[in-house]
Order: C-alpha cells, then sequence, then structure tokens
C-alpha cells in the first residue's frame, strides 16, 4: 500500500491514459465516423435537391425533344414492307396526275436504298409523263408542298406546241425519291 502511495502520481497518470484510451478516443472516432456520414448525407441531399429542382426543367427538355420527333416523323411516310409501299404511293402519284389532267405514260421503281444509320429507306420511282406544260408544273409544285419530305431528284422536260401566248404540252421525265420509316410507337 505504501508503494501505492508513493506511485500515486504515476499511477492517476496511468489510469488517465487507460480512460483517454478506452473511453474517450473510442468516443471520438465514433463523433469522427457520425460527422463523415452526416457529410455524405448531406452532400447526397443536395444532389437530390438539384436533381428535383432540375427536374422541371428536364421535363421541358422532355416535351420539346417529343414534339421535334414528331415534326422529323411527318416528314418520313409509313413503310411495312417495299411492294406495299410502292403500291400506295403509285395509287396516290396516278391520283395526283388524274386532279392535274396529266397522263402517265409509264411508271418505274428502282430497289429501295436502305439508310441503316437513321432507320429509313430511299424508295425512287421513275415516271413519264404528259399533258400541258402549266399542269407539270402544277403537278410537281402539289408534290414538293406534300408534308412527306418527297424530292424531285431529276426532271427532263420536252416542249412541244408552244407560241406566244401557250408554253404548250410537255413530255417529262421525272426521278422522284420517297423517305419512308417503319413506325416505332412509343
Amino acid at each position: 500500500m505504501e508503494e501505492l502511495k508513493q506511485h500515486k502520481f504515476a499511477l492517476s497518470f496511468i489510469g488517465l491514459l487507460v480512460i483517454a484510451r478506452f473511453i474517450i478516443l473510442p468516443l471520438l472516432e465514433w463523433q469522427d465516423g457520425m460527422m463523415t456520414d452526416i457529410s455524405l448525407l448531406k452532400n447526397k441531399s443536395e444532389r437530390i435537391d438539384n436533381v428535383l429542382a432540375g427536374r422541371d426543367q428536364t421535363s421541358q427538355y422532355l416535351q420539346d425533344l417529343q414534339k421535334i420527333v414528331r415534326q422529323r416523323d411527318k416528314l418520313f411516310l409509313p413503310i411495312e414492307n417495299d411492294s406495299s409501299f410502292q403500291l400506295q404511293r403509285q395509287q396516290w402519284l396516278e391520283q395526283k396526275m388524274a386532279e392535274h389532267n396529266l397522263t402517265m405514260n409509264n411508271i418505274g421503281w428502282l430497289p429501295s436504298q436502305p439508310q441503316e444509320e437513321v432507320d429509313v429507306r430511299i424508295f425512287s420511282a421513275q415516271l413519264n409523263l404528259k399533258g400541258k406544260t402549266v399542269d407539270v408544273i402544277a403537278f410537281i409544285q402539289d408534290i414538293q408542298s406534300q408534308t412527306n419530305y418527297i424530292a424531285v431528284q431529276s426532271l427532263n422536260m420536252g416542249l412541244r406546241f408552244h407560241s406566244d401566248g401557250n408554253i404548250g404540252n410537255a413530255q417529262t421525265r421525272l426521278n422522284l425519291r420517297f423517305h419512308g420509316r417503319k413506325r416505332i410507337d412509343s
């Protein structure tokens, strides 16, 4: 006992070190871990708040993109297969020619050209038609005023019976390009 009293200062220092090592140090480590977790949760909460704040803007972007896609889809004609597409377009062309008082000598279709990177098929039709030159010009304007994109690839026109007040009749060879796309309903 006497020895303990003699080393009282050293024993109290050792006791203080034991308390610091086994009670205070774990408490501080726990507190640091909690601070780290709180900081991570705070950062995560801020990111979520930023996403939620940008949701209205993202929603507006989505609506704008959907509008652009709808406008783009109007440019393309819907296709199921090549032969039915060509038949529908040929009937449509015959109807348009009848509206403009034109006579078709013949129509020929070239093999379709797939444009796989944009999921589009290009169909080329060669038309030989005849009628009044004014009607041929009106027919071409009518075709190009369609919502769907129809390109006049080439035009050869031979004029006959023209005079000062009349531009006469035209024998016309016309190459048209139709752009078709399978509809993807979303």
